[in-house]
């Protein structure tokens, strides 16, 4: 037995016996927290110890109390670290799906079923899940994607293009980041709205703007419902040569009674708004140590006028087509956010109006305003690349 296996069994076997203390002491929080962490600084799998240890730490808050968020997550720690045991990720996808019919990830169970009943060649079983999809969540954000594998019609148009972007040789000059995606919801907001879901509309729509009124390639860090680990979204940037990047966000607070418009550039900040805004949005990456930040500042300290720049020109003219309805701003701050640093271009962060907010949240659901908020994401893209004064 190698040193690795001992590792496992030995690590295994503490949490087995330490298991009641584990329960009490963690909080859900925590594990989707340490998740998060986990699936963005192991992806290549090297510290197998760790991936068995959570989920057992998420075995055991399950037995004390059931979550269809931490459900999901356990199904795919399974998937991830033990591609060889899919049963047990099926129990616990059948699971959320029949415990939480009403979850807004029943349907995202239903799909991943299908997925590894079809890589089981189970060709049967991964029809009924779809069928499910279907029937049952015909406003879910998966309905389209169960319809499309049912009908055969192939990968659809957004996948297509995602595969494009991972391969096309052409540079991008501008590349939108819709944050958070698949199992990573973001802010929750009114009516169930999730961030994840608002933040790839307005880019998709900002891309097809951008693209309409001008010659400059737009590219995305992802065009589905798929997580992407915050490192591999500025590298993504820094591999398309982007000459701009924009990662956008809804805000949410703890009352759920702010409102407005907030641009972001990368520095330290001593705003305790702030730093708890950039902590909400590094939670699914590394924690930002004074080596990291110190590395960021290195590339970024050339970038950072221009940064400051993009900052301005984006807030003022999304908030020139928003104004109207009466919304609110914050202006432009600065904040550690992870996602920003590293970046070879000049990057800014938007927080586009709080999603729990009564008006902000309402507006947010609504096609109309996001489409204003593209329209002022791609003048504000265009003014920066063109030079010209807002």
């Amino acid at each position: 037995m190698n040193s690795t296996m001992l590792r496992i069994f030995f690590v295994v076997g503490l949490t087995l016996f330490f298991s009641p203390h584990i329960s009490s002491a963690q909080s859900k929080e925590n594990l989707k927290a340490d998740y998060f962490k986990l699936k963005n600084t192991d992806p290549n799998l090297k510290k197998p110890e760790k991936w068995l240890m959570l989920i057992r730490r998420h075995q055991v808050f399950l037995k004390k109390e059931n979550d269809p968020e931490l459900l999901f997550h356990l199904a795919n720690l399974y998937i991830i670290s033990q591609p060889e045991n899919k049963e047990e990720a099926l129990l616990y996808l059948e699971k959320l799906s029949r415990d939480f019919p009403t979850s807004s990830l029943a349907d995202d169970s239903l799909l991943k079923m299908a997925e590894i009943y079809e890589e089981l060649d189970k060709q049967e079983m991964s029809r009924e899940m779809l069928l499910r999809v279907v029937k049952n969540y015909p406003n879910g954000d998966q309905y389209i994607v169960a319809k499309n594998k049912l009908l055969r019609q192939g990968k659809s148009e957004d996948e297509n293009r995602e595969n494009k972007d991972k391969v096309r040789e052409e540079k991008a000059d501008i590349v939108l980041d819709p944050g958070h995606g698949g199992d990573d919801l973001g802010a929750v907001g009114v009516g169930g709205l999730l961030e994840k879901d608002v933040v790839l509309a307005v880019a998709l729509m900002a891309e097809k703007i951008i693209e309409e009124k001008s010659d400059y390639n737009v590219a995305l860090t992802r065009r589905s419902d798929r997580f992407v680990p915050l490192a591999e979204r500025t590298e993504f940037a820094n591999r398309m040569q982007a000459k701009l990047f924009i990662s956008l966000h809804t805000n949410a607070s703890i009352t759920k009674k702010l409102s407005g418009l907030e641009i972001y550039y990368l520095d330290n900040t001593d705003d305790h708004a702030g730093k708890l805004l950039a902590e909400r949005e590094n939670r699914d990456g590394e924690e930002l140590g004074d080596l990291q930040l110190i590395l960021g500042d290195l590339i970024q300290s050339s970038k950072l006028p221009d940064s400051v720049r993009l900052a301005n020109i984006l807030h003022d003219s999304i908030q020139k087509h928003i104004q109207a309805l009466g919304t609110k701003t914050h202006g432009v701050k600065k904040a550690p956010f992870y996602v920003l640093v590293g970046s070879h271009a000049p990057c800014i962060l938007a927080e586009l109006l709080f999603i729990d907010h009564p008006k902000d949240g309402k507006l947010l659901s609504e096609k109309s305003f996001r489409d204003l908020l593209a329209r002022g994401i791609a003048d504000g893209a265009l003014t920066f690349l063109e030079g010209k004064k807002f």
